[in-house]
């Protein structure tokens, strides 16, 4: 009997030992964050509107369908921005870590958002830029030599700037 308790012991402690090296792994998990937007520098000669406008949902899916088909194909550097401080960085890793065969592939949008916008007069109209952010689920799919068909899915926050022209 003794035996007996000595292994029920051994158990009970073995699972507490396995329950307080739990608890801590929990703090490990990633939480998402929404960050405080400022808005961006107003170029000379144009303003601010009192209120901002919201662009039609269709032209920023558009522009998220756009992002994809050029990251599949041709001309994906041609749409980042020239200030985005790890242009040159992304372009690298796309190039040498991501399978030839990837495709991305575009899930959903979620979310769309507003942060800024300004108007420049110019000489037969206006012009508005927006800066828009966009919440996407999208997925790049590839055949790896070893483990065959892979399906890598993430949610992504996509930040845009899209001019707009008013004649």
């Amino acid at each position: 009997m003794t035996n007996m308790m000595k292994i029920i012991q051994t158990g009970i402690l073995l699972a507490l030992y396995c329950c307080v090296l739990a608890t801590p792994a929990s703090a490990f998990e990633f939480r998402s964050f929404t960050s405080i937007s400022k808005p961006m520098k107003v170029p000379e000669g144009a303003t601010r509107p009192d209120k901002l406008e919201p662009l039609d949902p269709q032209i920023i899916k558009q522009a998220v369908y756009d992002l994809a088909k050029a990251w599949n194909g041709q001309g994906f550097s041609e749409l980042i921005d020239p200030d985005f401080a790890n242009a040159e960085q992304l372009l690298l890793v796309i190039t040498n870590d991501v399978p030839r065969n990837a495709r991305l592939e575009v899930l959903s949008v979620q979310s769309l958002s507003t942060l800024d916008q300004f108007i420049k007069k110019v000489e037969d109209g206006e012009d508005r830029t927006s800066t828009v952010t966009a919440t996407v689920r999208m997925q790049i799919v590839f055949n790896d030599p070893v483990n065959g068909f892979q399906r890598l899915e993430g949610t992504n926050e996509l930040l845009f700037r899209i001019e707009e022209e008013f004649r």
